[in-house]
């Protein structure tokens, strides 16, 4: 599945992809092996939370004015659909902006990050909320894009305990 899921991301126009592992490191870099646009960065503190793997992969961007967060497990996006999240981004003209897909009203993944965030990202306190709070307090800068179909709330789990 994550394979599927960064296929798609890749297809898309994003410059870079930039994945974030922590658990399994070898066998998410074997899964991804071989796919353009694709570098690592491991974060050793994955499980004190998914901000810090945040933090760390916001750490580790080049000179960009964007960062979407991408979730592995969300295996019903389509290239099409990353593709309309950047273009509103890039419509908006502006590093102060939060471009978030919602589905009947409902916000999802993944979202869209201006450069003038990017400290907030890396800074977040360490939780499992991710970048929630960011947005929570930032609802000024956000722009929420409509998709047609529920790809943005529907996540697989798994169990990884041995």
């Amino acid at each position: 599945m994550i394979r599927r899921v960064v296929e798609s991301i890749c297809r898309s126009k994003v410059r870079e992809v930039l994945v974030v592992t922590g658990y399994q490191t070898a066998v998410i870099e074997e899964m991804l092996a071989g796919l353009d646009k694709v570098q690592f960065v491991h974060n050793d503190d994955y499980e004190k939370g998914m901000s810090t793997s945040i933090g760390k992969g916001v750490k580790d961007l080049g000179q960009i004015d964007r960062c979407m967060i991408c979730l592995g497990d969300l295996p019903h996006l389509t290239t099409n659909d990353y593709d309309r999240l950047i273009e509103v981004f890039e419509s908006e003209k502006s590093i102060n902006r939060i471009i978030i897909p919602t589905f009947q009203g409902k916000r999802g993944h993944p979202v869209i990050f201006g450069e003038s965030f990017f400290g907030d990202l890396e800074g977040l306190p360490i939780s499992d909320e991710g970048a929630r709070k960011i947005i929570l307090n930032n609802e000024e800068y956000v722009l929420e894009l409509e998709l047609d179909h529920n790809g943005i709330l529907k996540d697989i789990d798994f169990n990884t305990s041995d």
